[in-house]
């Protein structure tokens, strides 16, 4: 992305400058200036040589930044995951609570909601009737957020599900990080990836409720069943049903 050589970034930046300013009838007086004034010359060498440091330092933090310890984040999750002070010991269940709420909003046909942005840290979302309680999982969550900055807080609430299934004898759940970061609050009118209240189960509604939104996410009967058994994982608590 940033494999630029001094001669693309001239061609890229300086080009275009210059060839606009040649319609303008620019050019043609700065090039007569800088002839009268060796010093133009020089200042515009070390403006276009600091542009050139600032690209290639761009690229080198670039590069730095996005070099995200995988196996040093799982293990910070998990250590974080086990509390004595906490239900049963684990925040393990409610992770996972977290990682499909923030994922069971998509919608296959609008191509909106799902775990895009971690918008869930945003009002009014974080404040949907099914969300409830989910604040403990997110501030559990933000320390490392802070830790790993490159991580956007979808990649992390989503990560911190698999992981947790993993240490409570689940399966290994493949994960693709890559996930974007919302900066601020927004609507789903204007930034897709935030979703309207409605999209996540009603435990007070019947089974016609849950095939459309599960529909609408793009599963069947069978992912209904093996997905509403996660419910059995961690205790209940009624000020976090969302009823």
């Amino acid at each position: 992305m940033f494999a630029f050589s001094t001669r693309n970034i001239f061609a890229r930046v300086a080009t275009p400058q210059l060839r606009n300013g040649l319609k303008r009838g620019i050019a043609t007086n700065a090039f007569r200036y800088a002839r009268r004034d060796r010093n133009l010359v020089v200042g515009g060498t070390l403006f276009l040589s600091g542009g050139l440091l600032f690209c290639l330092e761009s690229k080198k933090l670039f590069a730095e930044t996005v070099k995200t310890d995988w196996k040093k984040l799982r293990d910070d999750i998990i250590e974080i995951m086990e509390d004595d002070d906490h239900d049963d010991g684990s925040f393990g269940p409610i992770f996972i609570r977290l990682a499909w709420h923030t994922s069971g909003t998509y919608c296959k046909h609008t191509k909106t909601g799902g775990s895009e942005g971690g918008t869930m840290r945003f009002k009014p979302e974080c404040d949907h009737d099914a969300n409830a309680g989910l604040h403990t999982a997110r501030n559990r969550l933000e320390a490392l957020a802070k830790k790993y900055p490159e991580v956007s807080h979808a990649d992390l609430y989503v990560y911190a599900g698999c992981i947790a299934i993993e240490e409570m004898g689940g399966p290994h759940i493949p994960f693709r990080p890559g996930r974007s970061e919302a900066k601020e609050p927004s609507t789903p009118e204007k930034d897709p990836r935030f979703s309207p209240d409605g999209r996540l189960p009603d435990a007070l509604l019947d089974e016609t409720h849950l095939r459309d939104l599960f529909y609408r996410m793009g599963f069947n009967d069978q992912d209904i069943v093996a997905l509403s058994g996660a419910h059995a994982v961690g205790r209940c608590h009624t000020k976090s049903s969302g009823v």
